[in-house]
């Protein structure tokens, strides 16, 4: 990460001020495998740009050629929200994933 890059590299290499700005935010993801395997827009991925959502992207890796594994999905929450429940119980940030997921899908 940029941060600690620059930590470790800042006071013996010049580095481009810009770096400087990066920020990170948390960002909660779900691997999931799909049965049966519901179809994604082409090419294998769906994005939600509503700040609203909770589910924001879904990647089919089976499709990406990540995975052999067909209905294997990469899940990422929105940014909000990650911020909002970033401490929340792992049962209930899956649940309230799967249920968007499923949502967005219908």
């Amino acid at each position: 990460p940029i941060p600690q890059a620059l930590d470790l590299l800042g006071p013996v290499l010049p580095v481009d001020n810009d770096l400087h700005t990066i920020r990170y935010a948390p960002n909660l993801t779900l691997l999931l495998r799909m049965e049966p395997v519901p179809p994604l827009p082409a090419p294998g991925c769906l994005r939600n740009e509503d700040p609203s959502a909770v589910v924001g992207w879904v990647a089919d890796n089976h499709a990406k050629q990540v995975s052999g594994v067909p209905g294997c999905w990469t899940v990422q929450a929105s940014a909000r929200f990650s911020q909002q429940a970033f401490d929340w119980p792992d049962e209930i940030i899956i649940e309230t994933m799967i249920a968007d997921l499923a949502r967005q899908l219908a």
